[in-house]
């Protein structure tokens, strides 16, 4: 029995899947786009998808015979100049423009294309992060200097896992567990640092606020396996940085006496809102975005933060929602405006709200005070979290429909 050569507008698709879903598109917008460029192309296609593993089945209205095919997807990498790139060559198979066999080649190329930014950018990205997070959380001026060295030191750790498979398998534990011992030995050394927020800046790459926050959405929307799937995975990832960071504070708690904490420090207005575009310049160098971009994450990213702000003053999940109604309100208009993806202002606009950080505090706390209490309402609070940022993107969208893009 001999198998017959791929259909050229089915390996496309599939590739095209693949690539997309890799880059970190949702299968919500997936679909969306598989679905108009198989109308542009003269055939229907649906994607069954576990989140790890896809099925794609091909078929036209005058014909009874289905295509199916099993494919395996990748583990979310978010690179939103790739994303871009691929979204403009689905656009131009789509008017015809380019031809399905050239698409396969064009995506080959887009995916074997070195990273915008390398190794020291990406040390840069870190290092502004853990300071700007430092500065968010009101941590003593020490705390911003300690913040971005540790973060630079973490991505150091993961240059490692590049190299040795078992760090690469518990990058997250490590990460967390070395910063931890890290910050708590500073803190010794450096009376009035606070070294609960100096793990927070140290693994504030880590906080899987993306899938968290896609695992809800793919749910509510319906592709209910493959929320799960990663729902679980930004939960096995939330206990990892929990496991690491929990443990590495008790080594070091044996080696060295952590004096009481400093008192939150004040922060101006305008130091505050510099610091905020510090962290939204180091998302958009983590997430991959072009340069021209950038203008837009920090401008959406602002808004968003106001949001967020103006929300906590009137209750717990307030802040959460309104931040994310801003993100989904800005994200449409961007996406119509701009005729880009919406995703490259809104996935670094949910990163920098770091959905659940207060569970991450909430947990370090516990081992201090050893409330095993505070566990609990860590576990809330994240739920709680996700789940109004979630709202907060739905209503947004209900207001303005984003446009169908990757």
């Amino acid at each position: 029995m001999t198998s017959q050569p791929l259909n050229p507008e089915h390996g496309f698709a599939i590739e095209l899947a693949i690539a997309a879903y890799g880059y970190g598109v949702s299968l919500y917008r997936l679909e969306s786009v598989l679905d108009r460029l198989g109308a542009a192309r003269g055939y229907n296609v649906e994607v069954m998808s576990s989140g790890s593993v896809a099925q794609l089945i091909f078929w036209q209205e005058e014909q009874e015979r289905q295509h199916s095919y099993f494919v395996r997807l990748p583990a979310a990498n978010p690179d939103l100049t790739k994303l871009v790139l691929t979204g403009e060559l689905a656009d131009s198979v789509q008017a015809g423009d380019t031809s399905p066999a050239e698409g396969i080649d064009h995506l080959a190329e887009i995916g074997g294309t070195p990273a915008r930014f390398g190794a020291l950018t990406n040390a840069l990205a870190f290092g502004l992060i853990g300071a700007a997070v430092a500065v968010i959380f009101a941590s003593p001026w020490i705390d911003v200097i300690l913040g971005g060295l540790l973060s630079v030191a973490v991505y150091g750790i993961v240059i490692l896992a590049g190299r040795l498979p078992w760090v690469a398998k518990a990058l997250n534990f490590v990460s967390a567990l070395v910063a931890a011992v890290l910050a708590t030995g500073l803190a010794a050394l450096l009376p009035g640092s606070n070294p609960f927020v100096l793990v927070l800046c140290a693994i504030a790459v880590f906080i899987p606020g993306f899938l968290l926050t896609m695992g809800l959405n793919d749910i509510m929307l319906h592709y209910t396996v493959a929320g799960i799937n990663r729902l679980v995975d930004g939960l096995v990832i939330t206990v990892q940085l929990f496991a690491g960071a929990v443990i590495g504070a008790l080594i070091a708690r044996q080696i060295w006496t952590v004096p009481t904490v400093a008192a939150p420090t004040a922060i101006s207005f305008p130091v505050l809102a510099l610091f905020v575009a510090v962290l939204y310049v180091g998302v958009a160098l983590f997430f991959q975005v072009r340069p021209r971009d950038f203008v837009w994450v920090i401008l959406v990213g602002m808004l968003t933060y106001t949001g967020m702000t103006l929300g906590n003053q009137i209750g717990f999940w307030q802040g959460p929602f309104l931040g994310a109604f801003v993100l989904g309100i800005c994200g449409s208009v961007f996406a119509r405006w701009r005729k880009l993806p919406a995703t490259i202002v809104t996935l670094p606009g949910v990163m920098a709200l770091l959905p659940g950080v207060v569970a991450y505090i909430g947990l370090l706390n516990t081992v201090a005070g050893g409330a095993v209490q505070a566990v609990t309402t860590a576990a809330w609070q994240i739920l709680v979290t996700v789940t109004a940022l979630l709202i907060g993107v739905i209503v947004a969208n209900a207001i303005v429909s984003p446009k169908v893009t990757l």
